[in-house]
């Protein structure tokens, strides 16, 4: 098991992908070293059973036979999205939205300009407000 310090370096040192710049860049170029992320991430991941991992690191293989069209209509409870921004790295597409949206029954969609993917991390309060007022109306 790695330390937290061991964990925290490594997401600095992470390589990502920046709009306009053809190499890869390490994260703590992008969102500075002293970007409280990386020990908040680093202590989740440190805390987190390594299995968990395999639903990121194998996505397509284990989404492959995931049948959207066919489960969703399924689901009969009230279900939030959440959609964080696709401009700031938002995972959701408004297309996507929209086919949940015909295909969930009884379906919010809460969207997150502001925010990318780790939309409780880089804004937590519209995100509380969203679950607030979706959970105000069950």
């Amino acid at each position: 098991m790695h330390s937290l310090d061991e964990i925290s370096e490594g997401l600095r040192q992470t390589p990502i992908a920046v709009d306009g710049q053809p190499d890869l860049v390490a994260a703590h170029l992008v969102f500075g070293d002293e970007s409280p992320w990386f020990g908040e991430m680093a202590a989740n991941l440190h805390l987190l059973d390594p299995q968990m991992l395999d639903a990121v690191v194998e996505f397509d293989q284990m989404h492959a036979d995931y049948e959207y069209d066919r489960l969703f209509p399924l689901i009969t409870c009230p279900v939030l999205i959440i959609q964080g921004s696709p401009a700031q790295g938002g995972m959701l597409t408004d297309e996507e939205i929209e086919r949940a949206l015909m295909l969930l029954p009884d379906a919010t969609v809460a969207r997150m300009d502001k925010v990318g993917h780790p939309l409780h991390m880089e804004d937590k309060d519209p995100v509380l407000a969203a679950l607030t007022a979706f959970l105000n109306t069950l």
